[in-house]
C-alpha cells in the first residue's frame, strides 16, 4: 500500500499529544439557535439564526 503524504497546510494545523497521538483542530460554524419566523412569497422560509465560527 501506497504511503499517505500530507499536504503542507494540513501538517501546520496538526498538534502531538504527549502520549502519542495527534490531534487537529477543524474549523467548524455552530448554529446556537435558529428560528423560523415566517414564510416568503418565493416559498422560502424566513430565518433568524445565532451563529459562532470556530
Amino acid at each position: 500500500m501506497p504511503k499517505k503524504v500530507l499536504h503542507r497546510p494540513l501538517l501546520s494545523r496538526l498538534r502531538p499529544v504527549t502520549n502519542g497521538t495527534i490531534v487537529e483542530y477543524a474549523c467548524a460554524k455552530i448554529n446556537l439557535s435558529l428560528h423560523v419566523t415566517g414564510l416568503r412569497a418565493d416559498g422560502y422560509h424566513l430565518l433568524d439564526s445565532l451563529v459562532m465560527f470556530t
